[in-house]
């Protein structure tokens, strides 16, 4: 298990591996108790909860983590994969992310009003509705913002020719 990210820059990341396994396979046995020191937020992805072979390990770090007192976010991933008992498996998390399409997994229904079925579940929810923004749900209601649109390719070559224009060193160019 490897704690961290190479060079020490982003955000801390634990990232679990077994020699010989082309994904994360870990059983909670394998995981470190020290794994959540100086941690004040684990966030986990859902494909830990989705796999059944790394479920126990994911529903341990979430079990840890709230017994420690930490907030957790769990992202579903994968609409396609979420299994009857997914949501007992985040029951308690703090904040649950899924976009349009995992949410109609989770409750029929990609409106993210709907989403307020998960709030006795979870904390709070977290919609994202791709170009037509996001919506937060939680016991209080819903507050929805509108997406704003990106064109990357535009923004990759704009950045592109800005890097190209110059000979040698650029200053950053943000």
């Amino acid at each position: 298990m490897l704690r961290g990210r190479p060079g020490g820059r982003g955000r801390p990341a634990v990232h679990a591996a077994r020699p010989g396994c082309e994904r994360a396979v870990l059983p909670p046995a394998d995981l470190d108790p020290a794994i959540l020191d100086g941690a004040r937020h684990p966030h986990l992805s859902g494909y830990v909860l989705l796999d059944a072979t790394s479920r126990p390990a994911g529903s341990a770090v979430l079990r840890a983590a709230r017994e420690a007192g930490l907030t957790t976010s769990v992202d579903p991933q994968s609409a396609a994969l979420i299994h009857d008992g997914f949501l007992d498996d985040i029951r308690d998390v703090d904040l649950l992310l899924p976009n349009a399409d995992e949410l109609m997994a989770l409750t029929g229904s990609a409106d993210p009003s709907s989403a307020a079925a998960l709030v006795d579940v979870v904390g709070a929810v977290a919609v994202t509705t791709g170009a037509s923004g996001a919506s937060w749900v939680d016991r209080d209601g819903v507050a929805s913002v509108g997406g704003t649109r990106l064109d990357a390719l535009a923004g990759g070559v704009e950045a592109a020719a800005r890097a190209v224009s110059a000979v040698g060193a650029q200053p950053s160019m943000t």
